[in-house]
């Protein structure tokens, strides 16, 4: 009844009809909430992942992404030490190559002081000491993945297929030197016969007319070396090293390296090359700056001289890096303290008992009488302060990498608490929404049979 009147049929449908469509909708919604939590409780089980979508917890993801990008900043930081220690253990490695060969240097040479050795005899032990020597030359310029285990001096000839300038050539140097942040590069500078030698011995011959960082412009006659560390002497003027023509006179003994009437300055000849048109062959001579010279004179290239520094080593994720200190051994430049000068390996031999005795004060340092203990010289002691140098390297290296290994694990720590998935609750939730799941449909069904009936039979 109405408002106390009899209700008619089609206002009873529409009641009873309003009322389970009701019943079937909440229990739908019920149902399709519990799917979409199944599917994402699916989704976060099968990726382990808190975070799948940024509505998720969109905080959580900004703080994730930035702990995952340390963490893999970290790994290839760490990457990077990883291969710094490879690279510092070659070093200890060849250099206790050389020690031992330093000693089997020393071993020859004490048998060759044995009085009862005739030459021939002595000239055996020579041939294997002197393959020795170059042995350890040789080892000195090993490289590792192309980058020099031995970092000094080194020395490159550069053929440019073309007749050239000398301040053409300076550009190009300076150009290379600019864009190396690494290591310093400049027209050769020839200071000591030491210094010719380690040319010759990196470069070999050098076939070609070729530019070197001297000259005379600023006062005729006062030859310099105006380019590199000694340009930087005597106020910026550069190093004097020779006066006058080639009647003139070395400075202070300064090395000086001029072919047979040299320099002559024949027609304002002011710039310093190699010559191959010199006597003797690759010695010095004085030339213009031109590149319209003849054949025989112009110069088609020039030698570049390059102070290696330190490796720079990444250390931390952000990029920063340290200088891992470079070692060398036969490769510097004067007034380096670990450094065999080549005076050293040309100079010993084994071919008499006064040879020998000499040998064996070079390579232990033995009959040497210095003023202080730091005076004595002695090519053993080079090589085992070197690894003594390679040591400390390896102990930065070792602590960097362990440093930055607890620092990526508490990256990834932290990361994994913020983003990865706790599957204990995860799977917890996922049993419940599923029992909602199943119950609701259950629910549904039954409310849908009960709309149909009540439908039916107030239609009847």
């Amino acid at each position: 009844m109405v408002g106390g009147r009899q209700t008619t049929f089609l206002e009873r449908r529409r009641v009873v009809g309003l009322y389970t469509d009701s019943i079937s909708t909440s229990v739908a919604f019920k149902v399709n909430e519990a799917q979409r939590d199944t599917d994402r409780n699916l989704r976060r089980l099968s990726s382990g992942d808190r975070i799948l979508r940024p509505e998720d917890d969109a905080g959580a993801l900004q703080v994730a992404m930035k702990m995952d990008s340390s963490r893999k900043r970290s790994d290839a930081a760490l990457l990077g030490l990883q291969n710094a220690r490879s690279y510092t253990e070659a070093q200890d490695q060849a250099l206790d190559v050389v020690g031992q060969l330093f000693t089997r240097l020393s071993e020859l040479a004490t048998l060759a002081t044995d009085a009862t050795k005739n030459s021939s005899d002595r000239s055996g032990y020579n041939y294997e000491f002197q393959n020795l020597v170059q042995e350890i030359q040789r080892i000195d310029l090993q490289e590792f993945n192309d980058i020099r285990l031995f970092r000094g001096t080194t020395y490159k000839l550069f053929d440019v297929a073309a007749n050239i300038k000398w301040t053409d050539a300076k550009a190009a140097v300076d150009a290379q030197n600019a864009a190396d942040t690494l290591n310093y590069h400049y027209l050769a500078t020839i200071t000591s016969q030491s210094e010719q030698d380690e040319i010759a011995r990196q470069i070999g011959d050098v076939g070609i007319n070729a530019w070197l960082g001297g000259q005379d412009t600023a006062v005729e006659g006062e030859w310099r070396w105006t380019e590199g560390p000694e340009g930087d002497e005597d106020g910026g003027q550069g190093r004097l090293f020779w006066t006058g023509t080639s009647g003139g006179s070395a400075v202070g003994g300064a090395y000086q390296n001029w072919g047979t009437g040299e320099p002559n300055n024949s027609g304002d000849e002011d710039y310093l090359q190699i010559s191959q048109a010199s006597s003797p062959t690759g010695s010095w001579n004085d030339l213009p700056d031109r590149d319209t010279m003849g054949a025989g004179y112009q110069p088609r290239g020039y030698v570049r001289e390059t102070e290696e520094g330190n490796l720079p080593i990444a250390y931390h994720e952000d990029g920063s890096t340290f200088g891992l200190s470079k070692i060398s051994y036969t490769s510097g430049r004067e007034g380096d303290v670990l450094y065999l000068p080549n005076e050293l390996f040309s100079s010993m031999n084994v071919n008499t008992i006064a040879d020998a005795t000499r040998a064996i004060e070079l390579i232990t340092g033995k009959n040497q009488q210095p003023e202080t203990d730091e005076d004595r010289f002695s090519a053993l002691s080079v090589i085992a302060r070197l690894r003594a140098q390679v040591g400390a390297n390896l102990s930065r290296l070792g602590s960097e990498i362990e440093h930055l290994t607890r620092k990526r694990d508490n990256f990834e720590a932290a990361h994994s608490r913020t983003a990865d998935l706790d599957v204990a609750l995860e799977s917890t939730r996922f049993q419940r929404n599923s029992a909602k799941l199943e119950f609701g449909a259950a629910m549904l069904a039954q409310a849908n049979g009960l709309s149909l009936q009540t439908s039916v039979m107030n239609f009847i």
